[in-house]
């Protein structure tokens, strides 16, 4: 009896990589913006195309060098019955033809998710929006067998394509008197909630908090939570929370630990 052997078909385990999509949550004012940005000072990560859905960067992007990252916003030079098409049709050029950007920032997606919406409403089926929604950013792409496409993924898409993508994400938080959060969830709504997060290497939950002093400092934690269940593909390398958190110190840890896997 021969051998059998699935050697022709198998494959080692990976070594670990750069990340290819990245996603921080948090609520207004916790220093996501400034954190998804500070792709600029990352050596292989700029330059930046920041698409800024809301006026996120307005006054926030100060001491970043402004070469290394260019400011969309499409709110500004898009007619508002037209943003969303044309927001999409931005990152479908950025996914289908050659460019000089390594990192691309939709802050906040949640906006996105907003226009999305909208444009798919339809008035007779109160559940079309939902599943337009779907289809058009957290479903993987689909076509047909004549090739028409039948979902757009762009989510899946963005992940997929030859440079990082930084989702920024609102939360929202409700605590009590003495400040303690009692209620802690993505401002992303209906079912793609949980899909959304599953699409990322890496999810950041950050928080901002002040000392007796007047001290302001983020913090990020990193993984799944009660929120979402999301994946970490660098719980072996980062730590699951962060203080004053930065790109730079992130992908420092990641090289380290690909050059000790050489």
């Amino acid at each position: 009896m021969s051998e059998f052997s699935l050697d022709a078909y198998t494959v080692k385990p990976d070594k670990i990589g750069d990340p290819q999509m990245l996603m921080f949550v948090g609520p207004a004012g916790g220093g996501k913006t400034r954190l998804a940005a500070s792709a600029s000072e990352v050596e292989g990560l700029y330059p930046v195309l920041h698409i800024d859905l809301e006026g996120s960067t307005t006054g926030t992007l100060t001491g970043l060098d402004p070469d290394r990252i260019d400011i969309l916003r499409p709110m500004e030079v898009f007619k508002p019955e037209e943003v969303y098409q044309k927001t999409v049709a931005v990152l479908e050029g950025l996914l289908t033809n050659e460019h000089k950007y390594k990192t691309v920032i939709i802050d906040p997606a949640d906006v996105l998710q907003r226009w999305c919406r909208a444009y798919g409403h339809d008035a007779n089926n109160k559940f079309a929006q939902w599943e337009f929604l779907e289809d058009e950013l957290t479903n993987p792409a689909a076509y047909d067998k004549q090739g028409k496409r039948l979902s757009r993924g762009l989510f899946h898409r963005l992940k997929a394509a030859p440079f990082l993508t930084i989702l920024v994400l609102h939360d929202k938080q409700d605590t009590d008197a003495d400040g303690t959060i009692i209620n802690d969830t993505f401002q992303w709504q209906g079912q793609g909630k949980n899909k959304l997060a599953g699409i990322p290497d890496l999810v950041g939950l950050i928080t901002r908090n002040t000392t007796s002093s007047g001290v302001a400092t983020s913090t990020m934690k990193i993984g799944s939570s009660t929120r979402a269940s999301s994946k970490n593909r660098y719980e072996t390398v980062l730590p699951s929370k962060l203080v004053a958190p930065s790109l730079a110190a992130m992908y420092d840890l990641i090289r380290s630990q690909q050059k000790e896997d050489k």
